[in-house]
């Protein structure tokens, strides 16, 4: 899928008071910058990070352009981020890769599974996700074919 794809991160500022959140920030742009150069896209970024708090108008359009929305909280959260996604995606297009961890993941049946701290169970889901087939029972079928893009939202 390289080349194919572009993932697209909305970290929301948080706790930018203190340092611990601080050195987290910088971490997560190290890291996209070492993906940028490992993986370099033609025409365009192979992750788009965007450091702003979106409200509902701006981040449907993210949504809606997204195969896959990967929502992978550590402990029960994020359940907003991903009914939203499912609400956004009204063409019946796209798949959502929830973490077990996300109390949607008991209401919304129909989405993959997989669990950020365990890179191989991620692995799985987001691929899965992006084919629409597979181990899981996807939300929807999403796209078989074409350019990708995939939302994280953690």
């Amino acid at each position: 899928m390289h080349g194919r794809v572009t993932f697209v991160q909305v970290g929301v500022p948080s706790r930018i008071e203190l340092p611990e959140y601080r050195a987290v920030g910088r971490q997560v742009k190290q890291e996209v910058a070492r993906i940028e150069r490992r993986f370099p896209a033609k025409g365009g970024p192979t992750v788009v990070y965007i450091e702003d708090s979106l409200d509902f108008r701006e981040v449907v359009p993210l949504y809606r352009l997204a195969d896959v929305c990967a929502v992978t909280p550590l402990h029960d959260g994020m359940n907003l981020v991903a009914k939203e996604y499912v609400a956004a995606c009204t063409d019946g297009e796209g798949a959502l890769v929830l973490s077990p961890f996300a109390g949607a993941a008991r209401e919304l049946e129909r989405s993959y599974i997989g669990l950020a701290l365990r890179h191989r169970c991620a692995g799985r889901g987001l691929p899965r996700g992006a084919r629409g087939s597979g181990g899981g029972t996807p939300r929807t079928h999403g796209r078989a074919e074409g350019d990708r893009a995939a939302a994280h939202c953690a």
